[in-house]
């Protein structure tokens, strides 16, 4: 299953990182409630998907102001199609 945002052909993840001393930086994606698309398929949780303007928000904000970006995506906006391998 493929899940698309038709509007925005561009679209990323809300992350956090952390460097450590000696060691590779350390990674990881947030996760919120799925929205009723995502939800079908995985009912426990969904990445944080950001916009280009999210993006630049949750790249250059506060977390008081980046905070409420951590939401489910609008199901309206997503759509889905089937994988086939062949």
């Amino acid at each position: 299953m493929w899940f698309d945002i038709p509007e925005e052909p561009l679209f990323a993840f809300a992350g956090i990182w952390r460097p450590v001393d000696g060691e590779a930086s350390r990674f990881a994606f947030l996760t919120c409630e799925p929205n009723e698309i995502v939800g079908a398929i995985h009912p426990k949780a969904m990445p944080v998907l950001l916009t280009k303007e999210d993006a630049s928000v949750w790249l250059t904000s506060t977390w008081e102001n980046a905070e409420a970006l951590v939401r489910p995506f609008a199901s309206e906006r997503m759509r889905t199609d089937t994988l086939s391998l062949f």
